[in-house]
């Protein structure tokens, strides 16, 4: 094979793949070979029981075969009615072939009828050419039926009818000579006899395995006997088949009346025309009777799309299994009750199975169906046969369809060839999983003639839908619904690491589903949700950057290459601003001097009283932002300054969780009035060096730190506070480390911290988020946090107000001195209650 060959013929075989396969499924294409084909016919069949041999009376010529191949791997597959067509050394790609050459049908019975069929495989290989012989034979069966001399003068008219399960009833008369080609399988005899005017026809035999490429001869004679009416003798060339007959032709079998098939509707051999999926307009019934008894009631039926639906090709009905006749009555066929032995009637119903017949592929159908019945005699009526003709249905969509994303409805426009049975309609559609599934049909109407206004639920979902018209269990057409986003826009409120996105709908019954089913989009790319506020209709997403801009935009059509947003929302997300000073660790000295602690005391028990205690105080609290109610509680300006009446409520102290400072609160007395104390005089035998008389104290007041500013008035005894600084950030929670003891004399204590953004305006104040938090007794530093929840959408915050207490009994001077309690500490000269220790504060967002 010379280089251009090779070149020519690579190229020829890519074009053959290339249209001959998907190009989805193409296989790589790695080179090309030849076949060389010859058909030849096989006509040799077995006759007798000696299996000897004679030739079919029909032999195909090579021209007269279909040739089909295929490749093993299903990937190519070409056909030609002709194998003259055929082009011998096709370029052909490399790789496995079978190759079938078929003359006739196996489902063609009759005289002039035969089926050869022949294949086999090969494999062609790369620039080489592949030879193929396909020896085909007879796959169907012959049968030549003969009457001899003494049977023809016997009788004065007679014929035998040959059936095969399945096939048709196809007459072999008086006059016939040729073989019969029939399927193989069981072959039934019924032969029709008249003497003397009195006719009858009977089942007398049944041929079963019959096989292909086999010649089977069948004689009927006939002996005489006493009475005169005979003896019929059915003799078999092939005993393997059915044993040979010899029927006494009684009076009782001559004159008993065969059973009778009257019908409903239609006539024998008539074909009715009806339209898919209709009833026909009146019943079509066949009515059977048999005064001996039905032993046998055969339904022969011939229809593609029943069969290939389960339908038998034939069934006796009187003998059929629960699950056979299950099924056909599930398939629509009504059987009168058959439950009694040898019924004399049945009644058989087909009205809803043709109704019921889907024409796959929506190719027009004859279904043919033949009915014969046989009584203990086993005499046989005259096939009753009718045909129906089920003309395909066309059905299609008028407009193109839409459904509002969460409405999850549509509203169909069908139009159809002819007038359809509404109840044979239902639908399919393709979910966003990729599952067909079926849908609810809310409402259907006719609104003209072969006009169908239909409202149809659909799965939900984002993007378009295709939908399977389906009628009669055949998919007629399939449309795609479009998926229509409802209007409506956003607004956004964007936090530091994340925003809330608030739904508008133009539709307001649409906020809800808008909001569980919206997708968001920052910059291109899909934060994490968070949580679908459906009532208010608020999504909340996360994963954002503080500090950044971005686009927002949403959409209940992700994933649809025609998908609508809303509009875009240009933002710039909060910073992350921490707690002011919330470790402590700069501090300014706040108050330093020297107090008198208690009052004068002597060294003897006499009252000589020289001795004076005093104690050096010194106090740290935060340099910036934070204030103390120390003015209060540590008032200089006191008429009498001692330990007694001034302490110190608020201190940074070095004990702290990390760092070298924490924060110290403390419920304490104070008076800026303070009476004289006693002196004291020692008792005799003992010495105490310090003043045992304990004043009495005005006011008690709790250890307070909070953002802001304090004020107090010495001469009015009245104060004021300042709460907040400035903040423009909405932190999630409030984190730290706190420790706490209760007061001696109230040890059900607890200390307390409020947080609160603020929106503050010239005209209004407004608290967006608010926590609080109540201390138990720890002796160790543990963490706390304050959850901040935010009510308002789009409230931005303007100031942060945090304020600790050692005990959560506050309020004015007056509620503090009446509940809080204080012990008093004669050594220290000191009056004082719980104790909080605050560190490291920080922000959650």
């Amino acid at each position: 094979m010379n280089l251009y060959k090779i070149i020519i013929a690579n190229f020829l075989a890519i074009i053959l793949c290339l249209c001959s396969c998907s190009s989805e499924d193409s296989p790589t294409i790695t080179g090309s070979g030849f076949i060389e084909l010859n058909i030849s016919s096989n006509p040799n069949v077995l006759y007798s029981s000696q299996n000897l041999i004679q030739e079919a009376t029909i032999i195909p010529q090579p021209e007269d075969y279909t040739l089909k191949i295929s490749k093993i791997d299903g990937s190519i597959s070409q056909s030609w009615e002709s194998f003259k067509d055929f082009p011998q050394n096709m370029p052909t790609q490399i790789g496995s072939y079978r190759l079938t050459a078929t003359y006739g049908d196996i489902d063609s019975e009759g005289f002039d009828c035969p089926y050869y069929e022949g294949s086999t495989t090969i494999q062609v290989a790369e620039n080489s050419t592949s030879n193929a012989n396909i020896e085909c034979k007879l796959a169907n069966s012959m049968i030549t039926l003969s009457y001899t001399d003494e049977f023809k003068a016997f009788f004065d008219n007679f014929s035998t009818q040959i059936h095969c399960e399945g096939g048709a009833y196809i007459t072999y008369d008086k006059n016939e000579t040729r073989p019969l080609y029939i399927k193989p399988g069981k072959i039934s005899l019924i032969t029709s006899l008249t003497k003397n005017g009195v006719s009858t026809s009977f089942q007398p035999a049944e041929l079963t395995n019959v096989v292909p490429q086999h010649h089977y001869h069948i004689t009927l004679d006939v002996e005489d006997n006493a009475d005169g009416n005979g003896i019929l003798i059915i003799s078999f060339d092939d005993n393997s088949v059915a044993k040979d007959l010899s029927i006494n032709l009684t009076d009782e079998l001559l004159n008993a009346p065969a059973p009778e098939i009257s019908t409903v509707g239609f006539n024998n051999d008539e074909t009715i025309e009806i339209s898919e999926g209709i009833t026909p307009s009146k019943p079509i019934i066949a009515n059977i009777y048999a005064k001996s008894g039905l032993e046998r009631l055969t339904l022969t039926t011939k229809s593609k799309a029943l069969i290939e639906n389960g339908f038998p090709q034939e069934i006796d009905l009187l003998n059929a299994s629960n699950e056979q006749i299950s099924l056909i009555t599930t398939m629509g066929l009504k059987i009168s009750d058959r439950n009694s032995d040898s019924p004399q009637e049945i009644q058989l119903d087909f009205s809803n199975l043709l109704s019921n017949i889907s024409l796959t592929d929506n190719i027009n159908d004859i279904s043919t169906f033949t009915i014969i019945a046989k009584d203990k005699y086993t005499k046989v009526n005259n096939p009753v046969k009718f045909n129906a003709s089920i003309t395909p249905i066309e059905i299609s969509a008028t407009g193109l369809p839409q459904a509002v994303i969460g409405i999850e409805e549509v509203a169909l426009q069908l139009t159809s060839s002819k007038s359809i049975n509404p109840s044979k309609l239902e639908f399919k559609a393709l979910n966003d999983k990729n599952d067909w599934v079926k849908c609810n049909i809310d409402d259907i109407k006719e609104t003209n003639i072969n006009s169908y206004f239909i409202n149809l639920s659909i799965p939900s979902g984002g993007n378009d839908v295709p939908l399977n018209v389906i009628y009669n269990g055949i998919i007629k057409s399939t449309i795609t619904v479009s998926r229509v986003s409802p209007q409506f826009s956003i607004e956004v409120d964007a936090y530091a690491n994340k925003a809330l996105i608030k739904i508008n709908a133009e539709n307001e019954s649409l906020t809800q589903i808008i909001t569980q089913k919206l997708k968001i989009f920052a910059n291109d790319f899909e934060p994490a949700i968070l949580n679908r506020d459906t009532s208010n209709g608020i999504v909340s997403i996360s994963g954002l950057k503080p500090k950044t801009s971005y686009l927002v935009k949403g959409t209940l059509m992700k994933g649809n290459p025609n998908a609508k947003y809303s509009n875009i929302v240009r933002i710039t997300t909060e910073s992350k601003q921490e707690v002011p000073d919330g470790d402590f660790e700069e501090d300014k000295e706040r108050i330093n001097c020297i107090l008198l602690c208690g009052g004068k005391y002597s060294q003897t028990h006499m009252p000589i009283y020289n001795q004076q205690n005093k104690t050096s105080i010194k106090v740290f609290t935060p340099k910036n932002n934070w204030a103390t109610v120390n003015d209060k509680t540590f008032c200089e300006s006191s008429t009498n300054l001692n330990t007694w009446y001034l302490q110190p409520s608020a201190a940074i102290v070095f004990d702290a969780k990390s760092g070298l400072r924490a924060m110290k609160l403390t419920s304490v007395a104070w008076d800026t009035h303070g009476e004289e104390i006693p002196n004291y005089v020692q008792e005799i035998g003992s010495y105490k060096p310090y003043n045992e008389n304990i004043p009495n104290i005005s006011y008690r007041a709790a250890g307070k730190l909070f953002l802001g500013d304090y004020a107090f008035d010495a001469k009015s005894n009245s104060e004021s506070y300042t709460q907040g600084v400035p903040f423009i950030s909405r932190p999630t929670a409030l984190n730290g480390y706190y420790k706490y003891t209760p007061g001696a004399l109230q040890l059900h204590d607890k200390g307390i911290v409020k947080v609160s953004i603020i929106n503050k305006s010239i005209d209004s104040e407004i608290e967006i988020a608010h926590g609080e938090f109540l201390f138990s007794g720890n002796s160790d530093y543990v963490s706390f946090n304050v959850p901040l929840s935010y009510k308002s959408f789009g409230i931005k915050a303007t100031h942060l107000r945090i304020m600790f207490a050692s005990t959560s009994n506050i309020g004015s001077i007056e509620d503090e001195t009446m509940k809080i309690v204080t012990t008093d500490d004669s050594p220290s000269a000191t009056s004082i209650g719980s104790e909080l220790w605050i560190d490291n504060l920080t922000f959650s967002y």
